[in-house]
């Protein structure tokens, strides 16, 4: 009887690190398109460089962590820059939702457009003046990136 507790013990532990329990969207992700404002964006030696690692480590299948790596090319610099964004997911009614908790969190997420891409979409955002130089409105930018999985 104990030998068949410790299995069942063992085999749930084994179980509960298979890849195929965890949600699809979990991994690493590297950027293969950029789109802004529905025109793609060449990538460059620098650029696709850009990686996504999704977990659900610290959550659980509903919900989890993104971090973002995303690298440019500064032109004033003449360098190729990094820069990091950690962000949460979570899944809702079968959709991914992204929380970066910024106050204007519209049309924001991920989505498997099969198993071996996922699409990540977001709109930039900034504020635009009048003549007088007050803030006038907010001016959104959709931005979609497709990502496949990592090279092991």
């Amino acid at each position: 009887m104990k030998s068949l507790v410790f299995f069942l013990s063992f085999l749930s532990l084994i179980s509960c690190d298979d890849p195929e329990l965890r949600n699809p969207i979990e991994g690493c992700w590297s950027i293969t398109e950029f789109k802004r404002d529905g025109i793609f964006i060449p990538l460059d030696s620098c650029t696709s460089q850009s990686t996504l690692i999704i977990t659900s480590e610290s959550h659980s299948d509903k919900y989890g962590d993104i971090l973002r790596t995303t690298f440019y090319y500064d032109s004033a610099e003449m360098t190729c820059e990094v820069w990091e964004k950690k962000e949460e997911w979570k899944q809702y009614n079968g959709e991914y939702i992204l929380d970066d908790r910024n106050i204007i969190d519209q049309n924001e997420g991920i989505d498997l457009a099969s198993e071996d891409q996922l699409l990540y979409f977001y709109d930039s955002w900034e504020w635009k003046r009048d003549s007088l130089g007050s803030f006038e409105e907010i001016v959104t930018t959709p931005i979609v990136m497709i990502f496949s999985r990592c090279e092991d």
